[in-house]
Parts: C-alpha cells; sequence; structure tokens
C-alpha cells in the first residue's frame, strides 16, 4: 500500500513572526489599518505523516514564507520562518483581528533556485493572491542538471478565525519527485550516458497550479561504474500529475544514438508509464514522490520498462 505523502505545517510561530510586525497599517496612516478589535490568542500547530527521506534533493536551510490574504486576496502580511519545525504547538497573542483570511505557505521556495517577483518589493507593493507565482530559476542553457531542494506548497481558503476558532492548519503538498534510474542488458563501454526529461512544468501560482513556461530539460549523465554490469543516475524533477506529458528518453552520450525510445512509437510520457505502471493498484501523485524507473535491453536492444518493479506494458503488470 502506498502511504500518504501529504504534509501538514500548522502555521504558528509563521503567524506571530508576521503577526507581530503587520506592515500595512501605519500610525500616520490609518486607512489601511484593520479593526483589532477582539486580538486574538492562537492556537496553532505543526503536524505532518511520514516523510520519504532521500538523499537526491539538494541540502538547503529549511525556510518557509507564510502569504496572509484577506478575503479578496489581497496580500496583508508576509513572514519568512527559518527550520520550521513538525509536532509543536504553540500558544501566542497576536494583534489579528476576529475575520476571514486566505493562508499561502511555500517551502524551500527561495534563491537560488526559485524566485516569486510579484512578492519581492513588498511592502511597498501589495499584490493579490492572483498575481502571484513562483518559477524555477533556469539557467540560460535550459538544462537542470542538478538537484532541487524538496519543494512543498500548502493553502486555507476562507478561514474564518475567531475566539472560539483558534487554529490554523494548513496541509503541505510536495512538488519535489524523485527519480531513480536504472539500465541492464547494455554490453559495459566507456561511454558516457544521458538520462533526459523535457517539460515545462517550471512555474506555479499560489494555489500551486501549473503557470505558463518554456519547455526545458533535466538531465543526469551516468557512465558504468568498476565492474557494475547497470547504469544507475537520478534526478529530481517537479510537479508530476494526470495530463502532464514529461518526454523521458536516454542517450548514448558518446556515440550521439539514442537508445531509448528502442522503436518508433514506443512510449515517452513519464507520466503515462507510472500510470500504466500502476494500473489496477491505488496511487496518487501528491502522494508518491518517488519513483524507480528500470529500462532493460533485450539482445535487439529493444526495451522494456518497468516503474517500481512493474512492468509498463500492454498485456498487463506483472511483478
Amino acid at each position: 500500500m502506498i502511504r500518504k505523502r501529504i504534509y501538514y505545517i500548522g502555521t504558528a510561530v509563521l503567524v506571530v513572526c508576521m503577526l507581530l510586525s503587520v506592515t500595512s497599517c501605519i500610525k500616520e496612516d490609518l486607512s489601511e489599518c484593520l479593526p483589532l478589535t477582539n486580538p486574538l490568542r492562537l492556537v496553532l500547530a505543526f503536524e505532518k505523516e511520514s516523510d520519504e527521506v532521500s538523499s537526491s534533493y539538494a541540502a538547503v536551510d529549511q525556510r518557509a514564507t507564510l502569504h496572509i490574504f484577506d478575503a479578496e486576496n489581497k496580500l496583508i502580511a508576509m513572514q519568512t520562518l527559518d527550520d520550521p519545525e513538525f509536532g509543536q504547538e504553540y500558544t501566542i497573542d497576536t494583534d489579528l483581528p476576529s475575520g476571514t483570511y486566505n493562508f499561502v505557505v511555500w517551502y524551500n521556495h527561495e534563491q537560488p533556485y526559485f524566485s516569486s517577483p510579484a512578492f519581492e518589493n513588498y511592502p511597498e507593493q501589495k499584490p493579490d493572491k492572483y498575481e502571484g507565482k513562483l518559477y524555477l530559476q533556469l539557467p540560460t542553457s535550459g538544462i537542470v542538471d542538478f538537484a532541487l531542494p524538496r519543494l512543498l506548497h500548502g493553502k486555507i481558503d476562507n478561514k474564518t478565525i475567531s475566539p472560539d476558532e483558534r487554529l490554523i492548519t494548513i496541509p503541505m503538498i510536495q512538488n519535489t519527485n524523485n527519480i531513480i534510474l536504472t539500465v541492464t542488458g547494455l554490453e559495459r563501454t566507456g561511454h558516457r550516458y544521458l538520462f533526459d526529461i523535457a517539460d515545462n512544468n517550471g512555474a506555479y501560482d499560489y494555489d500551486n497550479d501549473y503557470a505558463s513556461f518554456d519547455v526545458f530539460h533535466y538531465t543526469s549523465e551516468t557512465a558504468f561504474a568498476t565492474n557494475a554490469e547497470e547504469l544507475t543516475a537520478s534526478m529530481t524533477v517537479l510537479k508530476l500529475s494526470d495530463g502532464r506529458n514529461p518526454r523521458l528518453t536516454f542517450t548514448d552520450k558518446t556515440s550521439g544514438t539514442t537508445l531509448y525510445p528502442s522503436f518508433s512509437g514506443q512510449e515517452t510520457n513519464l507520466v503515462n508509464l507510472i500510470k500504466s505502471a500502476y494500473q489496477g493498484h491505488p496511487f496518487s501523485f501528491e502522494r508518491k514522490h518517488t519513483y524507480r524507473v528500470t529500462i532493460s535491453f533485450d539482445m535487439n536492444m529493444t526495451a522494456t520498462v518497468m516503474v517500481d518493479g512493474w512492468n509498463v506494458n500492454e498485456s498487463g503488470n506483472e511483478l
């Protein structure tokens, strides 16, 4: 059974740090001040379920940014928290008045890997939620040949805060996936080989839906290790979901020969390969984020694919 991979980050420290320094209300200009009636003592929590641990994710300082929007989705406050902790609860006094708010959290979303231009000039500029986009910081080569951090997004809409409703819990969804690649059946050579996944999943809005982005390439280069009979590599890629078209290819870089696909019309859509392998079995792209993809060649150099031990073929799946 596939374990659930949804993470919950209660916005305890995030909210308090932010709310102690709300910048939209200035002494000399009270036009944008929220009514400070019934300031609340909030009870907030960090919660998460079991996590996938992988050395393939880039090691970065763990950091989350909370965005608080009013009921009309205008940004009213934003605060970054270093090293947010899970599994803890906090009771905090704050000037947040009773009312309805929308909360968005991005986790591990900053430079040099990602940027969010719409919010860079806060508090001088206060864009609304729908102006916000998170972008992958793509090299000029259009190639991501390095590990990405574990990117998480969470939101809760239309949350009413009052003295009787003081708990805020935000479900966190992981956007980063770890692809572990293995090739069997090749004759050992001294050649260099290249895995490539072409996709355009480099931008997201603040609801975590895909935003417009040009096609780019995730790549990982490999060669036979001493005495090894298999090729291995790994890469981190961003969000996978139904209806997307990330294209997987495998090339002998030294000779320039494309080895996968091994024949015309062979499936290269990674999403379709995963779905085909898991056909008839419980599965969700939101809950699973590590995939072991094996490409096996026979004596005629025809390739077959397995994902997590399940065959990808037209006749069904067998372990």
